[in-house]
């Protein structure tokens, strides 16, 4: 692993790691759901559930675009 992978990595642990400190929320109001984003230990309403659905999902972005761009900064023959 070069410099340049090293910091990537690390990069995008720390980005999912912010994505896991202000999740998005759901919360369920007179039949409307509203949705936003907020601290993990401070959520808006009471209630209020962390919509891990969408928390996946934009883990799995990064970590594929992630993934692709470690290869790419890989050394080259």
């Amino acid at each position: 692993m070069n410099e340049k992978q090293k910091r990537l990595f690390f990069a995008v642990i720390a980005i999912v790691v912010g994505m896991a400190v202000y999740p998005p929320f759901q919360f369920n109001w007179l039949g409307r759901t509203i949705t936003g984003y907020a601290w993990i230990f401070a959520l808006p309403f009471p209630g209020a559930t962390v919509d891990v659905g969408m928390l996946v999902a934009q883990w799995a972005i990064v970590l594929g675009i992630g993934l692709v761009a470690f290869f790419l900064l890989g050394n080259r023959s």
